[in-house]
């Protein structure tokens, strides 16, 4: 039996069964009966040694096959069996029925590439049974205004939409002074880390609505829940631990890989697995998200950012400068950022005022000394060759990272 160090048994009898007849882990549980033996894995290897994730033992036909993002070049198929998969999202909706929000209520996701039955569709938006999904690949004002339309006519329960999505959707709104319906009571910002500033200004532009992060992958559904005080983790549905420089588990407050469990999945079970986010766990036990492998980040003078750190700049732009910025996206390259903006007013702004002032807040609130240049454009579309909008890039990850 697979035990924790404790000897205590951490996953049910029938996942048991199930890793122990997961080819990928036959040689490893020969050596070992402790979960925390086995090796960590990623989401290439498990991609490279596909048939081997899948348990030798499997019998049902009728499988729930789900996608990962393609943001790697690579988008990973997840089997499940139909019940495990409901009683992995058994513990979110017991966080959203304290909002009164239940499954059958209407909802609003985003995608990047959209599947049914492994078939890619790519319309600008797609209605599925209570689901309203709308393509974040190119967004500019028309777009905006076509979702808009949608969805105060489709008036949904909740939404689910990363950060910058609903930044881009509310900036629009604001600008032609339109609301979201009042049918909305929860939105819950998911797929990036979202910055403390950003957070606030979702709060302070609708109060009435819950804003709840969530923390999750395709391959576990929900991982943790919460605000941008720290989440709590499922822990009905998977086993979460940091992993620090030295390979240890991180201590309280000490910053490393973020590893998951799945305790829900016997058909396709992923021990151990590599997250490719940063984050630590508060002396309360809440979870806080440091890096997000949804955006890059980059070192500076000994220094490493999440992406995120780019929302303080553009707050600062629109609170002390009053510059009303849509949509926005940046970019490393070698000593070089540069600022991708959608303005409401274009003709306004000097391109070289803007870098100096960005260049001087970036150096004296972070000491991030880079060259910085600003180009006004209309829209902001996907990275080249990945399906996925990015508001940070890094051109220079292969090199470290460096700026």
């Amino acid at each position: 039996m697979l035990m924790n160090k404790t000897g205590v048994v951490i996953m049910n009898k029938d996942l048991i069964f199930a890793v122990e007849h997961t080819p990928y882990y036959l040689d490893y549980l020969k050596k070992t009966t402790s979960i925390n033996d086995l090796p960590i894995i990623t989401k290439e290897l498990v991609s490279c040694n596909y048939n081997s994730f899948i348990t030798n033992t499997l019998q049902s036909k009728e499988l729930i096959s789900v996608m990962t993002s393609g943001s790697t070049g690579m988008p990973l198929k997840i089997l499940w069996a139909p019940l495990d998969y409901c009683n992995s999202l058994a513990e979110l909706w017991k966080e959203r029925k304290k909002y009164g929000v239940y499954p059958n209520d209407k909802f609003v996701s985003c995608h990047a590439m959209y599947y049914n039955n492994q078939i890619e569709i790519h319309n600008k938006a797609i209605i599925y049974k209570n689901n309203l999904s709308l393509s974040k690949l190119s967004l500019n004002k028309s777009v905006y205004s076509y979702y808009f339309h949608l969805i105060e006519s489709f008036r949904p329960r909740f939404m689910m939409l990363p950060p910058s999505f609903v930044y881009g959707l509310i900036s629009f709104l604001k600008d032609e002074e339109l609301k979201l319906p009042d049918s909305i009571t929860l939105i819950e910002l998911t797929g990036e880390k979202c910055s403390e500033e950003l957070y606030e200004w979702f709060v302070d532009n609708y109060p009435n609505y819950q804003w709840n992060i969530m923390y999750g992958m395709q391959e576990f559904n929900g991982i943790a829940y919460g605000s941008i005080d720290g989440l709590t983790v499922c822990e009905k549905n998977v086993i979460v631990k940091i992993i620090n420089k030295d390979g240890e588990l991180a201590k309280d407050c000490e910053e490393g890989n973020i590893i998951v469990t799945g305790l829900k999945n016997s058909v396709f079970p992923l021990i151990n697995y590599k997250t490719e986010d940063r984050g630590y766990f508060d002396s309360t036990g809440k979870l806080h998200i440091t890096r997000s492998r949804s955006n890059d980040s980059f070192i500076c003078n000994g220094n490493e950012f999440d992406g995120a750190v780019f929302w303080t700049v553009i707050f600062h732009l629109m609170q002390h400068y009053k510059i009303n910025i849509l949509q926005f996206q940046v970019k490393a390259l070698r000593d070089h950022l540069n600022f991708f903006l959608v303005l409401k007013d274009k003709t306004s702004y000097s391109v070289d005022c803007l870098s100096n002032i960005i260049s001087d807040f970036l150096m004296s609130r972070f000491k991030i000394q880079t060259c910085v240049s600003v180009l006004i454009v209309d829209s902001i579309s996907a990275e080249c060759g990945k399906n996925k909008t990015k508001f940070f890039i890094n051109e220079d990850s292969i090199e470290g990272g460096k700026i």
